[in-house]
C-alpha cells in the first residue's frame, strides 16, 4: 500500500521563479501527493487554489511549517520543503522503504556554519518526518523566527528521544536544492537579521543546555 505523502512548501514571493515550477515538478512525478503550499504573506499574493493557503501575516519559517502540517491533516509522511527545490523523480516507492521511527533529510551537518558549537542535524530545506515522529517530537519551535536553527532544534529534541537522523542521497531521489541561485538573497537576509540570528543562537544554546 502506498504511503500517504503530504508535501508542505513554504514560499515568500518567488511564485513564477520557484514555487509554481516546484508544484508542477511534484504533480508530474507524484500525482497522488497531497500538496500544501503556504503563501507566507508574499508581497504579491499567490493564485487562489485549494492547495494554496495564504497567511494573514508573515510567519517565521518554523511557524509556517507548523501551519502547513496542521492543514495537511493525518498523513503517513510529511515532507517539508523550501520553495527553491526541484523534484526530478518519483520517490513514493523509496518512502515505502523508510523507517518511520527516523528523520530523513538530504544534508547532514555536523555543525551549523552560523553556530560556535557542534550540533548534528539534517537541514529543513527538505526533511521527511513520519506521523510517528511528528507525534513524538512535536512541532517546530516558533520562537525561531524569522528563520535559522529551527531544524537544529528539532533534531536535537528528536535525538534526545532516541530518534535517529539519516542523510539521503539527493541524486538517487532526484531532489535538488537550488541554493546557489538564491545565494544573494540569503547573504542579504543574514546581514539584515544579524542581531536576531545571534539571539537565536543563544536561545538554542540555553534551551539545550549547550556549553
Amino acid at each position: 500500500m502506498k504511503p500517504m505523502l503530504s508535501i508542505i512548501i513554504v514560499g515568500i514571493n518567488g511564485w513564477e521563479e520557484y514555487t509554481r515550477p516546484l508544484i508542477a515538478n511534484i504533480w508530474t512525478h507524484e500525482p497522488d501527493a497531497n500538496i500544501v503550499v503556504v503563501d507566507n504573506a508574499s508581497s504579491t499574493p499567490y493564485p487562489t487554489a485549494d492547495h494554496i493557503h495564504r497567511t494573514d501575516n508573515k510567519l517565521g519559517y518554523a511557524a509556517a511549517l507548523n501551519f502547513g502540517i496542521e492543514l495537511a491533516g493525518d498523513s503517513d509522511w510529511y515532507v517539508v520543503m523550501n520553495n527553491d527545490v526541484k523534484v526530478n523523480k518519483s520517490f513514493t516507492k523509496r518512502v515505502e522503504a523508510l523507517d518511520p521511527s527516523k528523520i530523513y533529510g538530504f544534508k547532514f551537518w555536523e555543525k551549523h556554519p552560523l553556530l560556535s558549537f557542534s550540533a548534528g542535524f539534517v537541514s529543513s530545506w527538505c526533511m521527511f518526518i513520519s506521523r510517528e515522529v511528528w507525534k513524538n517530537a512535536g512541532k517546530f519551535d516558533p520562537e525561531f523566527t524569522p528563520m535559522y536553527f529551527e531544524d537544529v532544534d528539532y533534531c536535537l529534541r528528536a535525538k534526545a528521544l532516541g530518534i535517529e537522523l539519516v542523510e539521503l542521497n539527493r541524486e538517487d531521489w532526484g531532489i535538488i536544492h537550488l541554493y546557489e541561485t538564491n545565494e544573494i538573497n540569503r547573504i542579504q537576509f543574514k546581514e539584515e537579521h544579524r542581531d536576531r540570528i545571534a539571539e537565536l543562537a543563544e536561545y538554542l544554546r540555553a534551551k539545550h543546555g549547550i556549553k
